[in-house]
């Protein structure tokens, strides 16, 4: 999770570190330390940082209801 994507050599955990979107916030934090200001990276980062955090949110908001409905 750590590694950087391109460093990956073998194709198909590669692609999957792709579609992880942790990878991206990672890669976010990691700019900052190594690079300094990437736009791209961070903008990614803060993307899905906050659909997760909607994602995560939705959910619960829908579990509780469900959870709270008398019957």
């Amino acid at each position: 999770m750590n590694l950087p994507r391109n460093l990956i050599q073998i194709a198909w955990f590669r692609d999957l570190a792709t579609i992880n979107p942790v990878s991206y916030m990672i890669e976010a934090m990691r700019t900052l330390v190594i690079q300094g200001w990437d736009a791209q990276a961070l903008g990614l980062g803060f993307l899905f940082t906050i659909a997760l955090i909607v994602i995560g949110l939705s959910l619960s908001a829908v579990s509780l209801r469900s959870r709270m409905a008398r019957t």
